[in-house]
């Protein structure tokens, strides 16, 4: 059968195949499958993509919903009440700087601040980043930062041992 004789007459495919049962079963199939995924597709891509404005030259559209809720608006609450019910002053953060990302010291002071400002909360929380020196430019580190605290690491008799090991080859 050549390829030219199928897309002229489609019905000489289930002539060569007779009047087999497996041929309209599987052909069935492939239909139902196809219909399913024609009817899900549009619903995947539009869950996928999430339009949040449409700006046209003389006019602008927002539109805002509820589907998923920030990390911290979703634990905000837990976070009000574990410093509600609890004494804690000062909270260390250590290893933050292995992201990478700045942007993170910008949402934590955001969240020290709202704690801060908090009226049910009536102490100051003060958040430590124990970091490296690296991870900001000189502008940005006051920016984070009230107070920079640089620690200088020592060697006496009791960890001279460990240094020696780890600057031998």
């Amino acid at each position: 059968m050549k390829l030219q004789e199928i897309f002229v007459n489609p019905q000489s495919i289930v002539q060569s195949f007779g009047d087999s049962w497996l041929v309209y079963i599987v052909g069935m199939i492939f239909v139902i499958m196809l219909v399913l995924v024609m009817y899900k597709m549009p619903n995947t891509i539009l869950e996928s993509l999430k339009v949040a404005k449409v700006k046209f030259p003389s006019t602008e559209i927002e539109i805002t919903g509820d589907d998923k809720d920030s990390i911290y608006n979703k634990y905000l609450d837990e976070l009000l009440y574990f410093f509600e019910e609890t004494q804690y002053e000062i909270i260390i953060f250590e290893d933050i700087d292995r992201f990478g990302k700045p942007s993170i010291f910008t949402n934590l002071r955001e969240i020290n601040t709202f704690l801060n400002n908090y009226e049910n909360i009536e102490r100051r929380i003060i958040f430590i980043y124990a970091i490296k020196e690296n991870i900001f430019e000189d502008r940005e580190r006051t920016k984070f930062f009230d107070f920079i605290i640089p620690v200088i690491p020592c060697v006496d008799s009791f960890n001279s041992s460990q240094v020696v090991f780890i600057m031998s080859p």
